[in-house]
């Protein structure tokens, strides 16, 4: 349990632990790719917008469309 720590505090903590986080998002992202109960480019996609997040979203953005191209009738 941490002790009295402000906002700031946390946040430089994450700041330190984000690539961890996206490491371990993009390694689940492709086992994903493979394996059709996870969901590959989203959590590749999630990992990349730890990362950067402006690139990340440009690429959440075109999965978005391409799912929505594949859907449309």
């Amino acid at each position: 349990m941490k002790k009295n720590s402000s906002l700031t505090d946390e946040i430089k903590q994450f700041q330190k632990e984000k690539k961890w986080y996206a490491t371990a998002l993009m390694s689940v992202g492709m086992l994903g790719l493979a394996l059709p109960v996870i969901p590959g480019l989203l959590l590749i996609a999630a990992g990349v917008a730890l990362i950067s997040p402006k690139y990340g979203n440009e690429l959440l953005e075109k999965i978005k469309n391409w799912i929505k191209s594949l859907v449309k009738f």
